[in-house]
């Protein structure tokens, strides 16, 4: 049972509740008829998903020899390296995650019309394609957008798409910092293991610019990340975002300056992943927080 929850991975959820919250607080927003238990299901389903993901991902690492333990590889982070559960039950887990998500969702899906349905069907393909096939998404240059894009924007999507039945690409502008956040963090990964993903054939970007030049890129995209966030908050929060700038910069000004002086090596791998989650967690929770503060308070006095 314990390996079964690393296989999931419970520390990478943060990077799915966040665009849950913002696809839900998004519907709040514009007064639509979002239940709590449908809240309640579709948050449960895109964690479901988000698991299959984790666990697919450790499993085509582990077949096609990817992760080894030489690697420093963190033991709750590979599995199937340091524990002692057979590969083809990993795989099971994983399907088993997917089918799990299917169960909850698809009866929703299917009462909201075509549209959801089809980003559903867009989800379950692209966590096959990310970690299974001959050449993962994962192992090619676009893996980080495609994270970035799927989760931080799909997520929201899906969630008001369910709710109301139908395409509302505006939200995709709420959800820029969220985006560029979850890209950060594949991004990290990336760059310290550029000499173990060009030894197992991997073409992430990473691999094709190299270290220093994808350390450079990095600490653009960082600073990118955070211009958006005081952008964003500007527009959607207003003066809600002095009190998320100030909050930012008292509780995460460590991972910041971490996250710019990066040396993004394999041997400093594991405080780097926890630098870009913890920081994507930090900015999250004060975006989403702060705009629930704003869409709640409106939604009452409205």
């Amino acid at each position: 049972m314990r390996q079964a929850w690393n296989l999931a991975a419970p520390h990478t959820w943060p990077a799915t509740l966040i665009p849950v919250a913002l696809g839900e607080l998004y519907c709040v927003a514009h007064q639509y008829a979002l239940s709590l238990s449908t809240a309640i299901a579709l948050t449960a389903a895109c964690l479901a998903m988000q698991a299959a993901v984790n666990t697919l991902n450790d499993y085509f690492d582990f077949v096609k020899g990817t992760d080894k333990p030489e690697d420093r590889v963190a033991a709750d982070d590979a599995v199937l390296v340091y524990g002692q559960v057979p590969p083809r039950q990993a795989l099971l887990l994983g399907i088993f995650f997917l089918a799990v998500a299917a169960v909850i969702a698809i009866p929703r899906l299917l009462q909201a019309g075509i549209v959801p349905v089809e980003i559903g069907v867009i989800g379950a393909i692209t966590v096959l394609l990310y970690s299974g096939g001959k050449m993962p998404i994962s192992y090619l240059p676009f893996g980080e957008v495609v994270s970035g894009v799927v989760m931080g924007g799909g997520i929201p999507l899906g969630i008001i798409a369910v709710v109301t039945g139908r395409w509302e690409v505006q939200v995709l502008f709420w959800a820029v910092p969220v985006i560029i956040g979850i890209s950060l963090i594949m991004m990290t990964n990336n760059t310290c293991d550029v000499e173990r993903d060009r030894r197992s054939g991997r073409k992430t970007l990473p691999v094709i610019l190299g270290r220093a030049r994808a350390r450079h890129w990095y600490r653009r995209l960082v600073a990118l990340w955070l211009f958006t966030l005081a952008v964003c908050g500007t527009v959607y929060m207003g003066a809600g975002t002095l009190v998320m700038g100030l909050g930012l910069w008292l509780l995460g000004k460590k991972f910041f300056i971490r996250m710019f002086t990066a040396s993004l090596t394999a041997t400093e791998r594991l405080q780097q992943m926890r630098t870009v989650v913890g920081a994507n967690l930090l900015c999250g929770i004060a975006y989403t927080g702060i705009l629930g503060v704003v869409v709640l308070g409106g939604a009452l006095h409205g």
